[in-house]
């Protein structure tokens, strides 16, 4: 019944079945498969990079649980190419939100949503270009601010050049 639900891509009817199965034949020796697919209805639910990303979030969170419960799985390659790609997606979203701030010159909010991305996921693919535009962002922020608070915001704009640069030193592409 699960898998009907599964097949006509019904991943929240299924899902529910599929974990139903779970906790209520806990002796099965099916239980790890219905666990396997109760994690990739979560993952068939999540949406674009674009949209909201609460589907996702919860679909890494059930596919770390598998893999925390069935570490010698059969199925132990697919949680892991749906992981790289759920987070793959993450990385996306927060790169195109921080960069959105930044093209529209909201340069505070930019400089939040760079700096939180980067702490966040540390092997985010555009680490560099984000680590700069934190620095930029400070920077033009700093320029576009009132006399009188100018001084301290270079200050903090400095700070993220110096993280910058002991990052990725001489390496940087955007050292120029």
């Amino acid at each position: 019944y699960a898998y009907c639900h599964f097949h006509q891509r019904e991943y929240t009817l299924a899902g529910y079945h599929f974990e139903n199965f779970v906790k209520t034949y806990i002796y099965s020796t099916q239980k790890e498969e219905a666990a396997f697919m109760f994690a990739s209805c979560e993952f068939n639910k999540c949406l674009p990079y674009y949209l909201d990303q609460s589907n996702t979030k919860d679909a890494v969170k059930n596919i770390q649980i598998f893999i925390n419960r069935y570490p010698e799985s059969q199925y132990m390659y697919k949680c892991n190419v749906m992981m790289d790609e759920l987070r793959a997606r993450l990385h996306k979203k927060a790169y195109q939100t921080a960069l959105l701030y930044y093209h529209i010159e909201d340069y505070k909010a930019a400089l939040v949503a760079m700096k939180v991305a980067v702490e966040d996921f540390p092997d985010i693919p555009w680490k560099d270009q984000m680590t700069f535009l934190t620095f930029k962002s400070a920077y033009l922020y700093a320029k576009k601010s009132v006399l009188t608070v100018q001084l301290e915001r270079y200050t903090n704009a400095e700070a993220f050049y110096l993280e910058y640069m002991e990052e990725f030193g001489r390496n940087g592409e955007y050292l120029p």
